[in-house]
């Protein structure tokens, strides 16, 4: 039993999902809920979610609130972005096909999430490249047609038997609000308990210090924040040092350090010791914890105007598009007074993205949807 957690992986057959063998005995379902007797059941994401779970809450009258932390459900690929790298805003069945002909087969899937082999994750990791290379080159063929409206029908219908769908950002909310028209979206931005207030005052050095932090994808935006710097760069402007956290070494770049993955430990490392974090998401963010995580040490963040948490920073600092980008990254490194500036007005204001004020508004949204009030 159970349905497939794809992860980004993306769902190459609908019925992976869709097929009557995924289903969860009723007498399971009900002893689970028997025993919690929730108020509330909270969905952080629709990914392995079983269906019947959802009819017996409601049969029980529990109230239900689903978050917007992903795109789970009207796209099965997690993110809008298509086989070509670029935002989609339609959902048809033959593009969704090509999109997901490359993604691991439900026995694949299965396999990937077992508990035993994700704790051999690393010594597992160049077969997993085999793999994806291998259905890299099965994609690259005619793909058969599959019934993607079905299975947005499904999530679709989930959707609307929640009681709020608690939007984290005005970009989830608007993504949401497109496809799926008509919700009870309430907008909350999100923490979590490792955002804590360091802020403190800097001084910006003649070498300013940028960072990046998140995947190497196309999504995330690295590809296009690196061909703006090179083009800085051949241009004349040099007074600056990019740190990329995450992604291992890709291309040959002039004061670029490529630093590999991070934990908790090393924020004060990745944040406190950056003039500047660049978040040049090219998909619709629906939040992104690194712009608070950034401006929790009093670190400036640019982003892009895709970024869910753009909410969170000053509308001087976002941008649109590889143009924008450049232009912003340009002024801000001809005049780097701009980033202390920034730096104090960060450390001056009302500290509110800490998890404890996260849980109160939290709780007052529990409250209203129990006196029936979303």
């Amino acid at each position: 039993g159970g349905r497939a957690v794809p992860l980004l992986s993306g769902i190459r057959d609908p019925q992976m999902i869709l097929g009557e063998g995924h289903r969860l005995p009723d007498e399971e379902i009900s002893r689970f809920c028997g025993a919690a007797e929730p108020d509330i059941f909270h969905i952080h994401t629709w990914m392995g979610f079983p269906e019947e779970l959802l009819a017996e809450l409601k049969h029980r009258k529990v109230k239900v609130v689903f978050t917007t932390h992903d795109y789970f459900g009207l796209c099965p690929r997690v993110n809008f972005i298509d086989a070509s790298g670029k935002l989609c805003k339609e959902m048809d069945d033959r593009k969704c096909s090509i999109c997901n002909a490359g993604a691991p087969s439900e026995r694949a899937l299965a396999l990937r999430n077992n508990r035993i082999l994700l704790a051999m994750k690393e010594l597992l990791r160049p077969l997993a490249g085999v793999l994806q290379r291998r259905a890299s080159r099965v994609a690259d063929g005619t793909p058969e047609t599959h019934d993607y409206t079905a299975l947005r029908e499904h999530y679709i219908a989930l959707l609307r038997q929640c009681d709020l769908i608690h939007a984290n950002s005005e970009v989830s909310a608007g993504v949401y609000d497109l496809f799926v028209p008509g919700l009870p979206l309430q907008l909350l931005p999100i923490s979590h308990s490792g955002i804590t207030d360091h802020r403190r005052s800097k001084d910006v050095g003649e070498t300013v210090k940028l960072a990046f932090s998140g995947s190497s994808g196309d999504f995330k935006g690295l590809p296009r924040l690196l061909r703006v710097l090179d083009g800085l760069y051949e241009s004349g402007i040099r007074n600056w040092h990019l740190d990329v956290w995450g992604p291992s070494e890709c291309g040959n770049h002039p004061h670029v350090t490529f630093r590999g993955g991070y934990n908790l430990a090393q924020h004060a490392e990745v944040y406190g010791g950056s003039d500047l974090l660049i978040v040049p998401s090219v998909c619709n963010e629906t939040f992104g914890f690194v712009v608070p995580e950034a401006l929790s040490f009093g670190t400036p963040v640019l982003c892009s105007d895709t970024v869910g948490a753009q909410t969170l920073v000053s509308p001087e600092m976002v941008f649109h598009g590889e143009n924008g980008l450049r232009e912003k990254l340009e002024i801000l490194l001809r005049e780097p007074d701009k980033l202390k500036k920034l730096n104090q007005t960060i450390c001056k204001g009302l500290f509110e993205m800490d998890m404890e004020s996260h849980a109160k508004k939290m709780s007052i949204l529990y409250d209203r949807i129990c006196r029936g009030k979303p």
